[in-house]
């Protein structure tokens, strides 16, 4: 996770404890969904307008993709805004995210 005002820190250990949860995360939607066939992700990300965040994302974003397909997931394509804020909407009944431009 990149904070706003920090320079981007993407390290071995950042990204390792980062997928670590994200396979405990599909572990436990295993668990509570065992009948689930086709489990599915999208990545949104909301970034600041900062160069090297969007390098630190360029970089990391194919490597969780690709644990996700390893995972057994499929991925929907990425959403990732520079900017202004937006409100997600999730409606995982229909399998749904809605993304909503915040009024500046």
């Amino acid at each position: 996770m990149v904070r706003s005002g920090k320079p981007a820190d993407v390290t071995d250990t950042t990204l390792a404890t980062e997928l670590l949860l994200l396979d405990r995360c599909l572990e436990a939607l295993r668990e509570a969904m065992p009948g689930a066939r086709s489990l599915q992700a999208r990545i949104v990300a909301q970034l600041p307008d900062d160069l090297h965040v969007e390098k630190a994302v360029g970089s990391v974003l194919p490597l969780v993709s690709l644990f996700l397909r390893d995972a057994g997931v499929t991925a929907a394509s990425p959403d990732i805004a520079v900017g202004a804020a937006r409100r997600l909407e999730f409606w995982p009944v229909m399998g749904r995210v809605l993304i909503h431009e915040m009024a500046t």
